[in-house]
């Protein structure tokens, strides 16, 4: 397998993950809209995506979508690790595992000071994950939300 930068070339194979990932998500299915929203993002470099792609059949595996950030505080980039989706196809290979090692090694490049990112409560196996990464839960800031 290889972790790669999404290309313009990559969306149509993204398109699938990312209804998958949406749907598991509880958001309908909206293929064309997917579509239009992931080639703005890659053309107009409003978000990194890594991909990781089997290296025979260049078939896209999965990807984390990290949007950027900043620390006004500490003077550096932050990266919001937005969305971590791994075909159902080709879970349990470790996968989610090699993209958030290919996250957090690009933010360090980067010259970031942290990622941040959210997942669900009940979302055990993604946290056990996490933990296994050296990340924690912060437990100094509390976050909201309004719908808009």
């Amino acid at each position: 397998m290889t972790l790669v930068p999404a290309q313009l070339t990559h969306v149509q194979a993204i398109v699938p993950i990312m209804e998958e990932y949406r749907k598991f998500c509880g958001f309908d299915y909206q293929e064309r809209e997917t579509q239009t929203f992931l080639t703005h993002l890659i053309k107009d470099n409003k978000s990194v995506m890594l991909l990781v792609i089997e290296e025979q059949s260049q078939q896209v595996m999965g990807f984390v979508n990290l949007y950027p950030s900043y620390s006004t505080l500490a003077l550096k980039p932050i990266w919001l690790l937005n969305d971590l989706a791994v075909s159902s196809q080709f879970r349990g290979r470790g996968l989610a595992k090699v993209l958030m090692n290919g996250a957090l090694e690009f933010a360090k490049e980067s010259g970031a000071i942290r990622i941040e990112f959210k997942t669900e409560m009940t979302n055990t196996r993604a946290q056990a994950l996490y933990n296994s990464l050296g990340f924690s839960i912060d437990k100094d800031n509390v976050y909201y939300r309004v719908t808009c």
